[in-house]
This record gives C-alpha cells, sequence and structure tokens, in this order.
C-alpha cells in the first residue's frame, strides 16, 4: 500500500502555525511556579498573625502596652518573664482555660442538640412557611 501525499486535512500540505505557541512543558512549568509563588504568599499571610502572636508573648509588658502586636521587636528587649508569671502559680489563667473549655463544650452540644431537634422538625414535619424558613435559616 502507497503513501498517500495528500494530508488529512484536504489538499494543502500541513503548515506550521506562527503563531506563539508555548509548549507544554513549559507551561507546565510556569504554571508550578505561579502555584507555588501563589501558595507561598497565602502561607505568608496566614501565619503572620501566628508569628506576631509569638513574638509579642515575649515583649515586657510595658512594651505590649505601648507597641501592641506587631512583627517589630528588638531582640535586646526579649524576655521569658510573661511565661514565669504564667507557669509560677501566681495567677488564675488554667483556671480561666478551663471555664472556656467547659463553656465551648457544653455550648457546642446545646446547639447540636438543638439543631438535630430543628432539622428533625423541618424534615419530618409539613406547616406554612417551611420553606421561607429554611431560607432564613
Amino acid at each position: 500500500m502507497a503513501k498517500s501525499s495528500v494530508s488529512i486535512a484536504g489538499d494543502y500540505p500541513a503548515r506550521a502555525k506562527k503563531s506563539l505557541v508555548i509548549p507544554y512543558h513549559i507551561r507546565r512549568r510556569i504554571t508550578g511556579i505561579l502555584l507555588v509563588t501563589f501558595f507561598v504568599i497565602l502561607v505568608a499571610i496566614f501565619l503572620a498573625p501566628f508569628i506576631s502572636i509569638v513574638l509579642t508573648s515575649f515583649k515586657r509588658t510595658d512594651l505590649l502596652m505601648s507597641d501592641g502586636f506587631n512583627l517589630n521587636f528588638d531582640i535586646k528587649s526579649l524576655t521569658a518573664e510573661n511565661y514565669v508569671a504564667l507557669f509560677s502559680g501566681n495567677n488564675q489563667y488554667f483556671r480561666w482555660f478551663f471555664n472556656s473549655i467547659v463553656l465551648t463544650v457544653l455550648q457546642t452540644v446545646l446547639t447540636l442538640f438543638v439543631s438535630a431537634w430543628v432539622g428533625y422538625g423541618f424534615a419530618v414535619y409539613s406547616f406554612k412557611g417551611k420553606t421561607c424558613c429554611l431560607f432564613a435559616f
């Protein structure tokens, strides 16, 4: 069987396009670089508040009141006196923390309990204004 000199597109021979076509491996590399750059910036945005909190925890109380939360710090002014005061037992921080945990657990359990009963009511019963109430929630 002889090869035909006619291309699939018709009688015209296949011609290379002169438009800007970026090869697949280059497009993939550019996309990867852009994604990594995007996620590095996103991580920096999300980590900045946590870094600020950690740096602020090592500031003296008077600097904390005057400067507030920020990313500026002076290595000479960093101190662990806040942690010493926290773990020395001269405060009620852990009692406050325990109270917060208890309130959070109770609030979550009560919210789930009430939401389950309300969801059951919406699922089983038909009443006037049901659709409007569902859209409101």
